[in-house]
């Protein structure tokens, strides 16, 4: 089975954007392929180790609107 290739995450209601879709690198997902953790899960306690994360277009988000993260 491939590796997952992104997250989408729901926010909070009243926040700027409704829904978010990042990549998740190509790293992580040598890492899931190499039989070493989940892609996807790392991606995401990254998330909120670092408290913040940044869009496709280079906004900054805070981990504390999150509401939801798919990863697909």
């Amino acid at each position: 089975m491939a590796p997952p290739t992104q997250l989408t995450i729901t926010m909070i209601p009243n926040s700027i954007a409704n829904s978010i879709s990042i990549p998740i690198s190509v790293g992580l997902q040598n890492f899931e392929t190499a039989g070493m953790g989940s892609a996807g899960g790392e991606a995401i306690r990254a998330i909120f180790k670092a408290g913040v994360f940044v869009d496709g277009t280079g906004r900054w988000w805070a981990a504390y609107q999150i509401l939801s993260i798919t990863v697909s």
